[in-house]
Protein backbone atom coordinates (compact mmCIF):
# COMPACT_ATOMS: atom_id res chain seq x y z
CA UNK A 1 0.00 0.00 0.00
CA UNK A 2 0.88 3.33 -1.01
CA UNK A 3 2.61 5.78 1.67
CA UNK A 4 -0.27 8.09 0.73
CA UNK A 5 -3.00 5.48 1.68
CA UNK A 6 -1.15 4.88 5.42
CA UNK A 7 -0.13 8.37 6.33
CA UNK A 8 -2.90 9.02 8.53
CA UNK A 9 -1.72 5.81 10.70
CA UNK A 10 1.83 6.55 10.60
CA UNK A 11 1.78 10.14 11.62
CA UNK A 12 -0.19 9.82 14.51
CA UNK A 13 2.99 8.80 16.04
CA UNK A 14 4.20 12.50 15.71
CA UNK A 15 7.64 11.04 14.29
CA UNK A 16 10.48 13.98 14.11
CA UNK A 17 12.05 11.25 11.39
CA UNK A 18 10.40 9.01 9.84
CA UNK A 19 12.20 6.38 7.30
CA UNK A 20 10.05 4.83 4.35
CA UNK A 21 10.83 1.86 1.96
CA UNK A 22 9.53 1.14 -0.60
CA UNK A 23 7.94 4.36 -1.10
CA UNK A 24 7.31 6.65 -4.37
CA UNK A 25 9.56 9.30 -5.48
CA UNK A 26 5.74 11.35 -5.56
CA UNK A 27 4.82 10.53 -1.82
CA UNK A 28 8.21 12.07 -0.47
CA UNK A 29 8.28 15.18 -2.85
CA UNK A 30 3.98 16.02 -1.51
CA UNK A 31 5.31 15.35 1.73
CA UNK A 32 4.50 18.79 4.04
CA UNK A 33 7.45 17.90 5.83
CA UNK A 34 10.28 20.26 6.61
CA UNK A 35 13.02 18.01 5.03
CA UNK A 36 12.87 15.71 2.67
CA UNK A 37 14.52 13.13 0.64
CA UNK A 38 14.14 10.03 -1.80
CA UNK A 39 16.41 7.74 -3.52
CA UNK A 40 15.47 4.85 -6.31
CA UNK A 41 15.87 3.62 -9.96
CA UNK A 42 12.08 3.06 -10.20
CA UNK A 43 9.40 6.05 -8.66
CA UNK A 44 7.06 4.01 -7.65
CA UNK A 45 9.15 2.26 -5.24
CA UNK A 46 12.44 3.51 -3.16
CA UNK A 47 13.76 4.64 -0.25
CA UNK A 48 12.53 7.78 1.32
CA UNK A 49 13.59 10.01 4.79
CA UNK A 50 11.31 12.90 5.96
CA UNK A 51 11.91 14.96 8.84
CA UNK A 52 9.45 17.11 11.02
CA UNK A 53 9.74 19.54 13.97
CA UNK A 54 12.73 21.52 14.31
CA UNK A 55 15.52 19.70 14.34
CA UNK A 56 17.78 21.52 11.35
CA UNK A 57 17.94 17.89 9.38
CA UNK A 58 20.41 17.97 6.48
CA UNK A 59 22.24 15.71 4.26
CA UNK A 60 26.05 14.55 5.13
CA UNK A 61 28.85 16.47 3.59
CA UNK A 62 30.11 12.92 2.24
CA UNK A 63 26.73 12.09 0.68
CA UNK A 64 27.52 9.40 -2.21
CA UNK A 65 24.59 8.75 -4.36
CA UNK A 66 26.96 5.75 -5.90
CA UNK A 67 26.21 3.85 -2.39
CA UNK A 68 22.48 2.93 -3.62
CA UNK A 69 19.46 2.89 -0.98
CA UNK A 70 21.30 4.57 1.59
CA UNK A 71 20.72 8.42 3.16
CA UNK A 72 22.87 9.68 5.43
CA UNK A 73 21.57 12.49 7.53
CA UNK A 74 22.69 14.72 10.19
CA UNK A 75 20.73 16.81 12.77
CA UNK A 76 21.51 19.14 15.67
CA UNK A 77 20.37 16.24 18.12
CA UNK A 78 21.08 12.88 16.34
CA UNK A 79 22.82 11.76 12.95
CA UNK A 80 21.38 8.70 11.11
CA UNK A 81 22.15 6.50 8.45
CA UNK A 82 19.13 5.34 6.78
CA UNK A 83 19.15 2.01 4.83
CA UNK A 84 17.28 -0.27 2.23
CA UNK A 85 19.24 -3.15 1.53
CA UNK A 86 19.42 -4.22 -1.73
CA UNK A 87 21.19 -6.56 -3.63
CA UNK A 88 22.93 -4.43 -6.16
CA UNK A 89 24.86 -5.67 -9.23
CA UNK A 90 25.04 -9.53 -8.11
CA UNK A 91 26.15 -8.28 -4.82
CA UNK A 92 24.76 -9.82 -1.77
CA UNK A 93 22.65 -7.94 0.73
CA UNK A 94 25.78 -8.24 3.22
CA UNK A 95 28.04 -6.79 0.73
CA UNK A 96 25.76 -3.90 0.12
CA UNK A 97 25.19 -3.09 3.28
CA UNK A 98 29.53 -3.14 4.09
CA UNK A 99 30.13 -0.63 1.39
CA UNK A 100 27.53 1.68 3.45
CA UNK A 101 29.47 1.02 6.28
CA UNK A 102 33.09 1.17 5.40
CA UNK A 103 32.03 5.04 3.48
CA UNK A 104 29.55 6.33 6.58
CA UNK A 105 32.17 4.93 9.13
CA UNK A 106 32.65 8.70 10.43
CA UNK A 107 29.09 9.00 10.97
CA UNK A 108 28.75 5.55 12.07
CA UNK A 109 31.57 6.38 15.24
CA UNK A 110 29.55 9.06 16.43
CA UNK A 111 28.19 8.39 19.63
CA UNK A 112 24.77 9.83 18.38
CA UNK A 113 24.63 7.85 15.26
CA UNK A 114 22.20 5.63 14.67
CA UNK A 115 21.86 2.91 11.50
CA UNK A 116 18.53 2.04 11.11
CA UNK A 117 15.90 0.15 8.20
CA UNK A 118 14.93 -2.64 6.44
CA UNK A 119 18.13 -4.65 6.43
CA UNK A 120 16.68 -7.63 4.67
CA UNK A 121 19.19 -10.09 6.72
CA UNK A 122 18.61 -12.43 9.75
CA UNK A 123 21.28 -15.12 11.67
CA UNK A 124 19.24 -17.54 10.86
CA UNK A 125 20.31 -17.51 6.89
CA UNK A 126 23.55 -17.38 7.53
CA UNK A 127 24.27 -21.19 6.72
CA UNK A 128 23.59 -20.41 3.22
CA UNK A 129 26.43 -17.73 2.61
CA UNK A 130 30.12 -17.09 2.94
CA UNK A 131 31.06 -16.06 6.30
CA UNK A 132 32.65 -12.76 5.25
CA UNK A 133 29.13 -12.18 3.70
CA UNK A 134 26.88 -13.69 7.01
CA UNK A 135 24.88 -11.31 8.84
CA UNK A 136 26.43 -12.28 11.75
CA UNK A 137 30.05 -10.99 10.79
CA UNK A 138 28.12 -7.63 10.00
CA UNK A 139 26.56 -7.30 13.43
CA UNK A 140 30.22 -7.94 14.51
CA UNK A 141 31.82 -5.08 12.06
CA UNK A 142 29.42 -3.00 13.97
CA UNK A 143 29.64 -3.72 17.27
CA UNK A 144 33.99 -2.29 16.70
CA UNK A 145 32.40 1.14 15.93
CA UNK A 146 30.13 0.65 19.17
CA UNK A 147 27.10 -0.12 17.21
CA UNK A 148 24.57 -2.45 18.69
CA UNK A 149 21.00 -3.61 17.87
CA UNK A 150 19.10 -1.53 20.37
CA UNK A 151 15.81 -4.18 20.04
CA UNK A 152 18.32 -6.99 20.85
CA UNK A 153 19.96 -5.27 23.67
CA UNK A 154 16.93 -3.68 25.47
CA UNK A 155 15.00 -6.96 25.51
CA UNK A 156 17.96 -9.24 26.15
CA UNK A 157 17.57 -11.19 22.81
CA UNK A 158 20.17 -13.20 20.83
CA UNK A 159 20.11 -12.40 17.06
CA UNK A 160 18.14 -15.25 15.41
CA UNK A 161 16.09 -15.92 18.28
CA UNK A 162 13.54 -12.65 18.20
CA UNK A 163 10.59 -13.22 19.78
CA UNK A 164 9.13 -10.49 17.30
CA UNK A 165 8.98 -10.41 13.57
CA UNK A 166 9.20 -6.92 11.48
CA UNK A 167 8.00 -8.70 8.20
CA UNK A 168 5.39 -11.06 7.44
CA UNK A 169 5.79 -13.04 4.16
CA UNK A 170 2.76 -12.65 2.24
CA UNK A 171 1.50 -10.99 5.27
CA UNK A 172 0.66 -14.28 6.74
CA UNK A 173 1.05 -14.24 10.62
CA UNK A 174 2.57 -17.44 10.91
CA UNK A 175 5.63 -16.38 8.80
CA UNK A 176 7.29 -13.63 10.11
CA UNK A 177 10.99 -12.70 10.41
CA UNK A 178 13.12 -10.32 12.09
CA UNK A 179 14.84 -8.44 9.12
CA UNK A 180 14.60 -4.37 10.34
CA UNK A 181 16.96 -3.27 12.71
CA UNK A 182 18.20 -0.11 14.40
CA UNK A 183 21.54 0.38 15.62
CA UNK A 184 23.06 2.59 18.47
CA UNK A 185 25.67 3.19 21.03
CA UNK A 186 25.69 1.87 24.25
CA UNK A 187 25.05 5.00 25.64
CA UNK A 188 22.81 6.30 23.20
CA UNK A 189 20.62 3.18 24.09
CA UNK A 190 20.73 3.40 27.63
CA UNK A 191 18.22 6.69 26.82
CA UNK A 192 16.27 4.70 23.82
CA UNK A 193 13.19 3.14 23.83
CA UNK A 194 12.25 0.90 20.96
CA UNK A 195 8.76 -0.61 20.22
CA UNK A 196 7.35 -2.88 17.18
CA UNK A 197 4.07 -2.46 15.42
CA UNK A 198 1.29 -5.47 16.33
CA UNK A 199 1.22 -7.15 13.27
CA UNK A 200 -2.73 -7.34 14.04
CA UNK A 201 -2.49 -3.20 13.95
CA UNK A 202 -0.33 -3.51 10.08
CA UNK A 203 -0.88 -6.34 8.07
CA UNK A 204 -3.97 -4.16 6.65
CA UNK A 205 -0.96 -1.79 5.58
CA UNK A 206 2.19 -3.67 4.25
CA UNK A 207 3.79 -7.18 4.92
CA UNK A 208 6.18 -5.03 7.38
CA UNK A 209 5.57 -3.77 10.72
CA UNK A 210 7.47 -0.18 12.03
CA UNK A 211 10.05 0.06 14.41
CA UNK A 212 9.37 3.07 16.72
CA UNK A 213 12.48 4.60 18.26
CA UNK A 214 12.40 7.25 20.98
CA UNK A 215 15.65 8.89 21.83
CA UNK A 216 14.87 11.87 24.37
CA UNK A 217 14.41 14.60 22.43
CA UNK A 218 14.31 13.08 18.79
CA UNK A 219 11.29 10.39 17.88
CA UNK A 220 13.30 7.95 15.19
CA UNK A 221 10.06 5.68 13.17
CA UNK A 222 11.21 3.54 10.45
CA UNK A 223 8.34 2.25 8.50
CA UNK A 224 8.21 -0.13 5.58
Amino acid sequence: MAFRNKSDAILKHNPDLLILQECSKADIENSTALFKHWVGNNKHKGLGVLGFNDHNFRIAENYNENIHWAIPVESDTVDVLAMWAHKDAGQTYVEGLLNALNHYDSLLRKENGIFIGDMNNNVRWDHKTKKEWQWATYVEELRKLDKHSVWHKTKGEEHGLESVSTLFWYRQPERGYHIDYVFGSESLIEKARIEIGAHEDWLMHSDHVPLLLDVSPLKTDTIN
